[in-house]
């Protein structure tokens, strides 16, 4: 585990992060947010593939400890909805309660721009957001993922690239083609990479000596395994 990544959600949301502590190598670093999308106890009782969806997430919020990496986790009406599933571990998370379908809310915008300690320069749109990479996952896919994205995209200041990866196989919708589409959609954007969990972690550490590498490693073998059993051994 990564120094330093060990505050609780309130105390998170109100210091800037310790990017000194954070293990992210190569393309995707030095500075990255995972976001995971209202996976929630009413939706898991729909969604397609929900198992799949919940290892996926709970495997990327144990790899975002061992990094050091920050997590935002968003609850959509959980009056109604119910609050994220709770094999997954929120307490090292910002967790924010919408009721708007994007993840952009104003709560998340001054989270994230704490975390990365970015000011607007003048003249800037007061609503940009820092240029870091923001690997999304979560439910469901053509609304609340794909808003999501858009309006990462959107937050981008005049001119600049986004770097969004959307993680495949923990996205999900409650039909089939519902899902594909919207990946499809994400796909051709130029700004946006559609990879497996997998393939993001290993992005991340880049080498078999990263001090990091054996922690990743007994987490991408943990669902490995996971998957072969049940729901989760269905595939798209």
């Amino acid at each position: 585990m990564a120094e330093g990544y060990a505050a609780g959600s309130a105390e998170l949301a109100t210091q800037n992060w310790d990017w000194e502590k954070c293990s992210v190598r190569g393309r995707f670093g030095p500075k990255i947010v995972f976001l995971i999308c209202d996976v929630q106890d009413r939706f898991k009782e729909v969604i397609l593939n929900a198992n799949q969806g919940v290892a996926v997430s709970n495997m990327m919020v144990k790899a975002a400890d061992v990094l050091g990496v920050p997590v935002v986790i968003t609850e959509q009406y959980p009056k109604a909805l119910g609050h994220t599933v709770g094999d997954i571990d929120t307490s090292k998370a910002k967790v924010i309660e919408k009721t708007q379908f994007s993840m952009v809310t104003p709560e998340f915008r001054d989270y994230v721009k704490g975390v990365a300690d970015f000011v607007c320069e003048p003249g800037e749109l007061a609503g940009s957001l820092p240029p870091i990479t923001y690997v999304v996952l979560g439910w469901e896919t053509h609304v609340c993922v794909r808003q999501t994205v858009q309006d990462l995209l959107d937050s981008a200041k005049s001119g600049a690239t986004r770097n969004i990866v959307v993680v495949a196989d923990g996205v999900s919708s409650q039909r089939k083609y519902d899902r594909d589409i919207a990946l499809k959609g994400m796909e051709a954007n130029p700004n946006i990479e559609v990879m497996t969990a997998e393939s993001v972690l290993f992005d991340l550490i880049r080498d078999k000596n990263h001090p990091c590498f054996k922690q990743i490693s007994a987490l991408a073998k943990s669902y490995g395994e996971s998957y072969k059993q049940g729901d989760n051994a269905q595939w798209w």
